[in-house]
């Protein structure tokens, strides 16, 4: 699922992928802005940051510096924020159903406050006018919707970014303004997302 274009990248911007292995939508921000962004990649696990860090290498992307660290720990100001937070992944079940054997419900509140605090930062990080994209591979209520919802409560200073029909193929727009990706109707994981904009 393409998410990078959703927080609009071009020339100039700083941008942040918050939790950005295995690297693919961190170079698809490069390539969207023509390498002409400053892009931090961070990521909290240092094999997976020297993932990033090879395949950017490889590619030439140069306006990619990856960042060891934990999310909640990284300071930028920044224009834009990708944040595809950890979650359940059950929205990939089809592909690996042992999670319905693995995941129980302390994972998903452990999760789903860990989101709420990822969600709180990055939005810390924007400039007035700045776009948050969250995205998370499951369909669960607690980590899509009730995330949005207690964002907007928190935060006066954000408000929905609308996605337009025709930015992302969904099957489904979600009562708290987000949309979803079903597997039975898109042909691939579950996927929630949302997009935030930050009052000027």
């Amino acid at each position: 699922m393409k998410i990078a274009p959703l927080l609009r990248p071009r020339a100039g911007m700083t941008i942040v992928d918050a939790c950005a292995a295995p690297g693919g939508k961190t170079l698809h921000l490069a390539v969207l802005s023509d390498d002409q962004a400053e892009i931090f990649a961070v990521e909290v696990h240092a094999h997976r940051a020297k993932m990033i860090q090879e395949q950017k290498e490889r590619l030439g992307m140069h306006s990619v510096q990856v960042v060891h660290a934990d999310f909640l720990t990284f300071e930028k100001v920044c224009d834009a924020v990708l944040l595809d937070a950890p979650c359940s992944g059950l929205g990939s079940i089809a592909r690996k159903p042992d999670i319905k054997w693995t995941v129980e419900k302390k994972d998903l509140d452990d999760l789903a406050a860990l989101q709420t605090k990822m969600l709180n930062h990055a939005a810390d990080l924007l400039r007035p006018g700045g776009t948050l994209v969250y995205s998370v591979c499951t369909l669960t209520r607690a980590e899509g919707d009730a995330q949005v919802e207690k964002i907007l409560a928190k935060r006066a200073d954000l408000e929905l970014d609308w996605i337009a029909d025709d930015e992302l193929t969904f099957s489904q727009r979600t009562p708290a303004g987000g949309v979803r990706m079903l597997p039975h109707r898109d042909r691939g994981d579950g996927f929630f997302v949302a997009r935030f904009r930050k009052k000027i």
